[in-house]
């Protein structure tokens, strides 16, 4: 006991000196008195009394003394940290390094995915099937709306905005050599052809990438005649096809619309059958919504739903004009190239309204739907029986003065003559004539409108006289306003001036002359001088967008040259001299597949035009001086056209290319 009494007190005077305090006598005695008596409790409260008057350590002692303790735990969370962020680290540049990768491989891949001979496009109404063609893509006959059958005859076109409206699953498009339906119509040669489940656009692109340009749209309204037809302008949008898209690398649609007593048929029936009452113009409607499909599309394609130029031919056109004065149809197109458009629109005046209903009545009484037939009958109502009345019987009764005849020189008794107006202006889509709207609300749409030299040439009035005689041009001239009028003579000699050029060239010419002459000057007076005065008038209304005319000409040396009448392939001499209908479309839609020295200039300026936009009206234009568009007088192997201008605010016309130089 005593060796550990006196091991105690070491201990605590140790302790003391390592706190620096003094160590009283008094205290160790009274340790050892305390251990002498042998008592454990005493030993425990000996220790206590020592801890008891033990210094307190300062803040820097505890604070190394905490190090001590947690310096370990402290080390190994900055390593988990510092291992945790290089992970997140790494991660991060690997996954970037992926991205980059697969962005890489997706701008070598299509941006409509392609299995085989096969592509699809996610439209709004659902997936499409295509087929890959020539290297571009087809998809033909994707419905813009719902069919106008039965009670949506005569109505304006239901777009498929709505999921009941849609395909279920994918739907497949036609392949080559299997159209779509056409809308019915009448031919040259009275026969009947179409259906009433017409309402299709056919899609044909180029092979693009997913990173790659997006190309622009063109979308072609062609029909010969707002009631039918046929010709030149009727077989032209066959030649849409992926070969096109890819060498112009455009996407081209075209768009199928009614026509005809379907398309544009007015009756009082019809306009009280609705509310506010209107009837007609079902055909423009349609061509309207199908425009909205394509704005909605378009980037589906793989297109710019932001560069959208409309190509109006003959009907078409003049559609599409009608487009253009319509509130409705506003941004929906980018630029307008307009090519043979009639320029002389319906009035709006209440009598001229009620007289194209009046004509419309008259067939519904024929077809016995009028009151008179159906007498009491509670079931059914005049625009219900024509709606259920067959379309063949229905486009059999037709008057034969509303179907589609070759034009002549003016007479005298001329609304007598004249073809059926099919367009009206309706009061309620279409409300005024485009000169109208643009001078209330300006235009704002840049405008290329033009036509042919002998844009009136047709096989039925080479056929009606043996125009190899003079004197039988004399004659014909002699009946007609002209003739009346005493201009006989100088017409002839203005005319016969304007081809003394060619006979210098070709003197087989001599034989088709009288011809060219009489189609030259039915040309202008019925389509050429309108549309000259139609531009001057549009300039007036032009917003800070320019208006260009052209007309397309052949020239001399061109003797045989492309853009001769299709009629006319059998007689190269007539093909050399006229120019007909159809030809500048013709020229646009074969221009990408034809080599350098064949290319047309009507169509590099079309494709530059749709490329690059117009050039700027507030310009100066000149052969050295040209914006957007590429300059026509650097093309010394183009074809055609033979005149295009710019025309002016105040109305003047202003030569850009004028040839021969």
């Amino acid at each position: 006991m005593k060796e550990l009494n006196e091991e105690i007190v070491g201990i605590y005077h140790e302790k003391r000196e390592e706190d620096g305090c003094e160590t009283p006598d008094e205290e160790p005695k009274k340790v050892k008195g305390l251990m002498g008596k042998g008592s454990f409790e005493s030993l425990r409260q000996a220790i206590a009394a020592g801890i008891k008057h033990q210094h307190k350590k300062s803040w820097r002692e505890r604070l190394s003394s905490s190090f001590s303790r947690n310096g370990l735990i402290i080390v190994k969370v900055s390593v988990f940290l510092f291992l945790l962020t290089a992970t997140a680290i790494i991660t991060i540049l690997s996954v970037k390094e992926s991205q980059t990768k697969m962005e890489e491989n997706n701008a070598f891949e299509d941006f409509l995915p392609v299995n085989g001979n096969t592509v699809i496009a996610y439209t709004s109404c659902g997936p499409v099937q295509g087929w890959v063609e020539d290297g571009g893509f087809a998809f033909r006959g994707i419905p813009y709306a719902l069919p106008p059958v039965e009670e949506l005859r005569w109505k304006p076109p239901v777009p498929l905005q709505r999921l009941e409206y849609c395909w279920n699953e994918t739907l497949i498009t036609k392949r080559k050599g299997s159209s779509p339906n056409s809308c019915w119509q009448t031919y040259r040669n009275g026969s009947l052809d179409g259906s009433e489940d017409c309402l299709t656009v056919d899609v044909f692109t180029p092979r693009s990438k997913r990173n790659g340009q997006r190309p622009p749209v063109v979308v072609l309204i062609s029909a010969e005649t707002l009631g039918g037809g046929g010709g030149k302008g009727f077989i032209s949008p066959q030649l849409l096809s992926p070969k096109l898209a890819k060498a112009a690398g455009i996407v081209f649609v075209r768009v199928r619309f009614r026509l005809g007593v379907l398309g544009f048929f007015r009756a009082t029936a019809l306009s009280k059958s609705v509310h506010p009452p209107h009837s007609g113009n079902y055909g423009l409607t349609d061509v309207h919504t199908a425009l909205q499909w394509v704005n909605l599309n378009a980037a589906s394609f793989g297109a710019d739903p932001h560069s959208i130029t409309v190509l109006g031919h003959r009907a078409g056109a003049t559609l599409v004009l009608s487009l253009m004065a319509s509130k409705r149809a506003s941004n929906l197109f980018s630029r307008v190239w307009l090519s043979g458009p009639a320029v002389a629109f319906p009035s709006a005046e209440e009598d001229d309204l009620l007289d194209a209903e009046r004509q419309g009545d008259m067939l519904v009484e024929s077809l016995e739907c009028t009151e008179n037939f159906l007498g009491n009958n509670q079931n059914i109502n005049s625009a219900t029986c024509m709606q259920e009345v067959d379309s063949e019987d229905l486009l059999d009764t037709v008057p034969e003065d509303w179907k589609w005849r070759p034009v002549d020189l003016p007479v005298r008794d001329e609304n007598s003559s004249l073809l059926h107006n099919w367009l009206t202006i309706d009061g309620e889509f279409l409300t005024e004539d485009p000169l109208a709207s643009w001078h209330r609300h300006g235009l704002h749409i840049p405008l290329v409108i033009g036509t042919t030299s002998h844009g009136e040439a047709t096989p039925e009035l080479r056929q009606r006289n043996d125009w190899t005689d003079l004197k039988i041009v004399e004659d014909h001239i002699n009946q007609s306003v002209v003739g009346e009028m005493g201009l006989t003579e100088e017409a002839l000699k203005l005319y016969s001036a304007n081809q003394q050029l060619h006979l210098l060239w070709n003197e087989s010419l001599q034989s088709v002359m009288p011809l060219v002459h009489i189609t030259s000057m039915i040309t202008d007076i019925r389509s050429i001088c309108p549309l000259i005065d139609f531009a001057r008038s549009a300039s007036r209304f032009a917003r800070k967008v320019p208006i260009y005319l052209y007309i397309m000409a052949s020239q001399p040396e061109e003797a045989g040259a492309i853009g001769a009448t299709v009629e006319a392939e059998d007689k190269p001499d007539l093909a050399s001299a006229v120019v007909g209908p159809g030809a500048d479309l013709l020229e646009i839609l074969t221009h990408p597949l034809e080599s350098h020295n064949q290319s047309s200039s009507i169509g590099r300026m079309f494709y530059t035009y749709v490329m690059h936009g117009p050039s700027s009206p507030n310009l100066k234009k000149s052969y050295t001086e040209w914006d957007s568009m590429e300059k026509v007088g650097s093309w010394p192997d183009s074809k055609m056209p033979r005149w295009v201008t710019l025309v002016k605010s105040d109305g003047r016309v202003e030569p850009v290319s004028n040839y021969p130089n």
